[in-house]
């Protein structure tokens, strides 16, 4: 049986358990996945093996919950073969296969076979539920260097912007014959073309001398700088942005850009429809505890939160998930020209200041779940009846905790991740005009 990093193996949930908190500086092919939760507590791989765990101890609750409160005289054989082989495979996942076998199960022959497997089945809920409070644990260390990573991330792209802004205002304040460009931003790999379908470039190279008509580029050139002509970028980099058709970024792209953070504050704002507000602000009572709402995140959420055009965050019941477009090789017509940039550039830096805003009220709100979760059982005694009730009150509410966390974790850095790649459309034009510059003023010097 394949075990994932949550650890369906209780037997083994010390060395399981444990999520790996190094944040590796992301690879040119998570930017263009746009999701870099592959190692994180929130991989698909993780999430599913979470939601069984929590599912399968609630079941195996509710049959002792029953068994308790039977004689083994009134249970048909029949009956006790099958309750015997549903213990044996949830006990299986729990525990894993070799462990599932022979743990006082045995067709409940006695009354004292059923008292055995009762008090079986209770020390195997304890460990699954330390396994849970474990697991929380985990997502706090998790978080203190996700959030920590997207602060760093956010300094660098404004010094991106920064840099970027100087050759804009270069673009602006001289003329063509003045302007000269050495030191310019990567093209991030996409092809260059011109509004007339000429290729001027491809993959960060200009193109030979032989493909270009100069005698066309000169005033072609002289368009794009005043904002009569547009660039068009070709690659499949920014379709986390715009999806997978050819689109044309106009004056209003830059006003789209605003809405980033807008969308992603509407939609934390509606965890105050959880109960996991008060939950995580006041201390541990069954009351808090029955606050958090008996709802499903998609009931409260709807099935899907746009982003933009090409990603959304995706909800079924307490799952959530990041729905990407289509990897596909698209063309973006930039128009607006320097003018247009330099908006863009400016939205983007107050985009920024918003989302480092944003992290850290999502560190918080989310450090204090997760801490609370796992502090329960220090707070909470079984000890009393209440205690007890509390408890299994607290487990009924594990999925929409972890959803909810899940959600916040997917949205910043979907979030995160757009306004990122929003930085790199930005270097990739500013890149591509001073790359088509160049190419017009040599063939002018000729």
């Amino acid at each position: 049986m394949s075990k994932s990093r949550f650890s369906l193996g209780l037997e083994a949930q010390e060395q399981e358990l444990e999520i790996d908190m190094a944040l590796d500086a992301e690879s040119e092919r998570d930017a263009l996945a746009g999701d870099s939760m592959a190692d994180s507590p929130f991989s698909p791989m993780v999430s599913r093996a979470f939601s069984t765990a929590v599912d399968d101890t609630g079941t195996l609750e509710r049959m002792n919950d029953v068994l308790e409160g039977s004689d083994i005289d009134d249970i048909p054989e029949a009956s006790r073969r099958v309750i015997q082989t549903a213990m044996e495979s949830i006990r299986g996942r729990l525990l894993g296969d070799s462990k599932a076998k022979g743990v006082a199960i045995e067709g409940f022959a006695s009354k004292d076979d059923l008292k055995i497997a009762i008090e079986d089945n209770r020390n195997i809920i304890q460990r699954a539920w330390d396994a849970i409070v474990k697991f929380f644990k985990g997502i706090y260390d998790w978080f203190a260097g996700f959030f920590k990573k997207k602060k760093t991330d956010a300094e660098v792209f404004q010094e991106r912007l920064e840099k970027g802004m100087e050759i804009i205002g270069e673009m602006l304040a001289k003329s063509f014959e003045e302007i000269e460009f050495t030191d310019v931003p990567p093209l991030h790999g996409v092809g260059v073309k011109l509004s007339d379908g000429t290729v001027v470039g491809k993959n960060n190279a200009a193109s030979e001398d032989g493909e270009v008509d100069y005698n066309k580029l000169i005033p072609i050139v002289k368009g794009i700088l005043t904002g009569r002509e547009a660039v068009v970028l070709i690659s499949n980099r920014y379709n986390a942005i715009f999806g997978s058709s050819n689109v044309e970024a106009k004056a209003e792209f830059a006003e789209t850009l605003k809405k980033i953070s807008d969308k992603a504050e509407i939609a934390l704002n509606g965890i105050e429809k959880t109960g996991l507000e008060g939950f995580a602000e006041k201390p541990i009572t069954k009351e808090t505890i029955a606050g958090i709402t008996e709802k499903t995140m998609e009931e409260l959420f709807g099935g899907s939160i746009p982003i933009t055009m090409g990603t959304s965050i995706e909800i079924s019941g307490n799952s959530v998930s990041v729905k990407k477009p289509e990897s596909n090789e698209i063309e973006i017509a930039m128009y607006g020209g320097p003018s247009n940039a330099k908006s863009i550039n400016a939205i983007l830096k107050d985009q920024l200041k918003e989302v480092i805003v944003m992290n850290k009220e999502c560190f918080e709100f989310t450090a204090s779940m997760a801490n609370k979760v796992h502090d329960f059982n220090k707070q909470i005694g079984t000890d009393t009846e209440e205690s007890e009730e509390s408890i299994k009150l607290m487990r009924s509410k594990m999925q929409m905790v972890n959803g909810v966390i899940k959600f916040i974790a997917l949205l910043m850095n979907q979030t995160m991740n757009i306004v990122r790649l929003s930085v790199d459309l930005l270097d990739s034009y500013v890149a591509a005009v001073a790359m088509i510059v160049n190419q017009a003023k040599k063939a002018q010097a000729k």
